[in-house]
């Protein structure tokens, strides 16, 4: 395909919505008293729906945050005064189309993709599902104000994420058609750097994810199992949104997440698609259910930092919630986000039967303890074995 075409779009619906501060939130980061689920359920986490759709504050009662780790936005910029975002901005940050330009979100889209992902938690406005993340904003838009970009631009974005430590690289833009041999490589070297990749699949209302989601569901290219393919589903977080491209090929690396009227940070400063001076707005599209997805992952490799990137990736899709059609299928993917059951232990503890970590073994719930005449009534009373 020509270089010289704009052939991914982002694809979104956004709408100013004026939130210029909500009280009540634990600030800074962290929650006042016990951490529990409910602890974290303040106004600030509210005004996403987003967050317990997908049961993130499951997540930060386990002291999830996605600080330290870096996610990169390849998008349009953004707004690197807005006060939900300068704390978790990257240094490194760039315009990869004409280095040294300044990275300012004309269009908008990437300043509020950014805020899904790692809006502060700061008791002002909302935050983002990994409020402690580090995000890479790299500006790859072709012309200012166009939401359209080119491949290349799209590539060596991808590619300055990785060189820069970025372990997850969020892609809410996409075209009809697959990117040619030499994106394929890029995402190819992305992936065996340590990148995962969370692409949106797109809002033609087609049975197939656009490109490069698209390419969760190539076996050449996706060899790695690295690489997530996201849908949209309503504000119930039951229904595919009408607008959503389903996961067709793309099934056995694709899930869905909140897209519809989610709430999240614009640029104060934009005049192109938010004439009103306002810092928050409400926007539509898989281009703001993959975000929701690039946090969760940063949660876990936060939490977790011994886990492949694979392992990260086969975590968020085994404990997402079935949707539609019994188990994995070509609408829903494995199904909504769930970060409840991604940071709850999985499977039984059992006790070995042998002497081999992966012989056989009996639950616990299932054993005994019988001691020897020596020990006497000692431990009847005891309940430290109950």
């Amino acid at each position: 395909m020509s270089q010289n075409r704009h052939v991914l779009r982002c694809a979104a619906i956004l709408l100013p919505f004026a939130l210029a501060a909500c009280g009540g939130g634990s600030g800074g980061g962290g929650a006042t008293g016990p951490l529990t689920p409910e602890s974290f359920e303040t106004p600030e986490f509210n005004a996403n729906p987003g967050l317990d759709l997908v049961g993130a504050q499951f997540a930060f009662a386990e002291g999830a945050t996605g600080d330290g780790v870096i996610v990169a936005v390849v998008d349009t910029g953004i707004d690197t005064t807005h006060p939900d975002l300068q704390a978790n901005i990257s240094a490194d940050s760039t315009d990869i189309v004409v280095p040294g330009f300044p990275i300012t979100d004309d269009f908008g889209h990437g300043t509020f993709v950014a805020g899904i992902i790692a809006a502060t938690k700061n008791d002002v406005g909302m935050h983002g599902v990994a409020f402690g993340a580090t995000i890479l904003a790299i500006r790859a838009d072709e012309i200012m104000g166009s939401g359209g970009f080119l491949i290349s631009d799209v590539a060596a974005g991808i590619a300055y994420a990785t060189s820069h430590m970025a372990s997850v690289v969020n892609l809410s833009l996409g075209g009809p058609s697959p990117a040619g041999a030499a994106f394929e490589q890029t995402l190819i070297d992305a992936m065996n750097a340590g990148a995962i990749i969370v692409a949106a699949t797109g809002n033609a209302s087609l049975p197939e994810p656009d490109w490069p989601a698209a390419y969760a569901g190539d076996a050449a290219v996706n060899a790695s199992g690295q690489m997530l393919a996201v849908g949209a589903v309503n504000s119930d977080g039951i229904t595919i949104a009408s607008f959503s491209n389903h996961c067709g090929a793309a099934m056995d690396f694709c899930l869905v997440a909140p897209g519809v009227d989610i709430f999240s940070t614009i640029p104060t400063y934009s005049t192109i698609d938010f004439p009103t001076s306002t810092n928050y707005g409400i926007g539509s599209g898989t281009s703001f259910a993959a975000p929701h997805v690039s946090g969760a992952a940063a949660l876990l490799i936060q939490l977790w930092p011994t886990l492949l990137p694979a392992e990260v990736v086969d975590i968020l899709l085994t404990t997402a919630t079935d949707l539609g059609a019994l188990g994995v299928d070509a609408i829903y993917g494995h199904g909504l986000l769930n970060l409840s059951n991604a940071v709850a232990p999985l499977g039984t503890l059992e006790v070995p039967l042998t002497a081999l970590a992966d012989g056989d073994g009996v639950v616990l719930d299932g054993t005994a303890l019988s001691l020897g005449p020596a020990f006497g009534d000692a431990l009847a009373n005891s309940s430290l074995l109950g």
